[in-house]
């Protein structure tokens, strides 16, 4: 976050880091393999991803923001992840 608000959005629009918004989506993702994987691997996983994506949150890179049918893709992917959790849920 502090990245982002000292060099902030460039003139064309790209965020100068990752954006912060980016890191729900992938961890909650991450979490549909909590069953298939063992205690320790999934644990391991997930804290190689988190500190992967605290980097590229910090690191000098340029990337678009979200527009058009992208936002679309991720209220898609937010709506089917609810979906699979309220069925895992349910199941147990």
């Amino acid at each position: 976050m502090a990245y982002s608000g000292a060099f902030g959005v460039a003139e064309n629009g790209s965020l100068a880091a990752l954006s912060i918004h980016f890191t729900p989506l992938v961890v909650t993702g991450l979490f549909l393999l909590d069953g298939p994987l063992n205690h320790n691997a999934f644990a391991a996983v997930l804290y190689a991803v988190i500190v992967t994506l605290a980097i590229l949150q910090v690191a000098p890179l340029r990337m678009d923001k979200l527009t058009g049918p992208w936002v679309f893709m991720v209220n898609a992917y937010v709506l089917v992840l609810t979906a699979v959790y309220s069925l895992i849920l349910w199941a147990n």
